[in-house]
């Protein structure tokens, strides 16, 4: 009969005078131990969680509240009428709904995990206790609401400062970034050369429902991320990195760097559309996508043509809505999606793998789809990078430490060497 250990609830948070060093001295763990925290009144009890989950997460929360505020400054200096957060309760909501799809998700991909592939005699055993004692637990509920709270405010901002870079700096860069692309890749376009392989309708089927999940992953990652109370150093480091991305690159570099991208080169650029053919050619895939079902034609969309086709008529009226903006330089789906993959290269080979197929495939999809240039994948890779390594070095500041786990790593180890000596004694 399946028989979990005893002992300390994984994830749970530890007081400062409980502070061990962790076996791979990543950032110290922070939370009550069991044996003393349970023992508290619920109301004590509660109010340490709050406390520790808000101080772990007050980079966060501080880097939040900033992009809002900027936001709200840009909106008053520009006299803008519609506010930022005008629908966020709205927003909300939605938001929730896709934070419950993706919990779905990561729970049927864990249950089959499980049951088909591990194949444990005692599996629903295995299921219901590692549900109550490890992943349903207290001190992880408060260890992410205050990341989740925040990611709509958070998206809020960015939606509405991108939907307002062809305000601050019109789209002046999509022809030299078509050129560099050429010059780039041997005299042909990125596309071009995708269309041999990728050109087709099952092709551009997959590439395109990749593209659309990809909000969906970046959910996921986000909520399992919000919640990891295993290795905090690395929750930190991904977090604050995707926190760094979406106003740096998304933002900052996108409006200095303006483009729309190829799907709307034709609509910008005078002169001959080097994207035109590939355009059609898109189209013409996605009105082959038709199948007879009795006697009843039934069109199975691309959405990427309907979003482009959605984010040109909130240019066109000036649309401040959340989803909308447009911004080709540098990729964003490129950069959050490195981002992913460099995380899953944390746990191992075989998640390594697939998180570096998945970015390959939406760098290939969103030059396939018209949405980027290559030279836009490239760089939203190096500026995700760039924001990994940023967030590393900020993390490994001895005040940030102090900051956001009430201890430096020097201590944790001081800590420990005294806890040895004393068991060796």
């Amino acid at each position: 009969m399946f028989r979990p250990r005893q002992g300390k609830e994984v994830g749970e948070f530890k007081l400062r005078d409980n502070i061990v060093a962790s076996s791979t001295l990543a950032a110290p763990s922070i939370t009550p131990d069991l044996a003393v925290h349970n023992c508290l009144p619920v109301t004590r009890r509660y109010s340490q969680l709050a406390y520790w989950s808000l101080r772990e997460n007050s980079l966060l929360i501080g880097l939040t509240i900033a992009y809002c505020g900027i936001t709200l400054f840009i909106r008053h200096a520009y006299g803008l009428q519609i506010s930022p957060f005008a629908d966020l309760l709205i927003e909300s909501i939605g938001f929730i709904a896709i934070l419950a799809v993706s919990l779905f998700c990561s729970f049927t991909i864990w249950f089959f995990y499980l049951k088909r592939v591990k194949r444990h005699p005692e599996f629903n055993q295995i299921i219901v206790w590692q549900v109550r004692h490890n992943h349903l637990t207290a001190s992880r509920l408060f260890l992410a609401l205050p990341v989740l709270l925040m990611w709509p405010f958070f998206l809020n901002a960015f939606s509405y400062l991108k939907a307002l870079i062809p305000t601050f700096r019109p789209f002046y860069l999509d022809a030299r970034l078509a050129d560099w692309d050429r010059h780039l890749h041997l005299g042909s376009l990125p596309s071009e050369w995708l269309d041999s392989i990728f050109g087709h309708v099952i092709s551009v089927f997959i590439l395109n429902w990749m593209y659309t999940v990809w909000f969906l992953v970046i959910m996921t990652a986000l909520l399992l991320q919000s919640a990891n109370a295993e290795n905090r150093q690395l929750r930190a480091q991904y977090l604050l990195a995707q926190a760094l991305l979406w106003p740096i690159l998304g933002n900052l570099i996108a409006t200095l760097l303006s483009s729309a991208g190829p799907c709307y080169y034709g609509l910008l650029i005078d002169g001959p559309n080097p994207y035109a053919v590939h355009m059609v050619r898109l189209y013409e895939l996605a009105d082959s996508l038709k199948f007879s079902v009795f006697g009843h034609d039934l069109q199975i969309p691309i959405t990427a043509l309907q979003m482009q086709q959605y984010l040109w008529n909130g240019y066109q009226h000036s649309q401040l809505e959340l989803g909308q903006g447009i911004s080709a330089f540098p990729s964003l789906h490129v950069a959050s999606t490195w981002l992913i993959a460099r995380l899953c290269l944390a746990y191992g080979r075989r998640m390594a793998f697939f998180g570096f197929t998945f970015l390959a495939l939406i760098f290939v999809g969103s030059i396939e789809l018209g949405w980027h240039y290559a030279i836009d994948g490239y760089l939203g890779a190096f500026g995700a990078w760039l924001c990994w390594r940023a967030a590393g070095s900020i993390l490994s500041l001895r005040a940030i430490k102090r900051l956001l786990w009430g201890v430096s790593i020097g201590e944790v180890l001081e800590s420990s060497s005294r806890r040895e000596g004393v068991a060796a004694n």
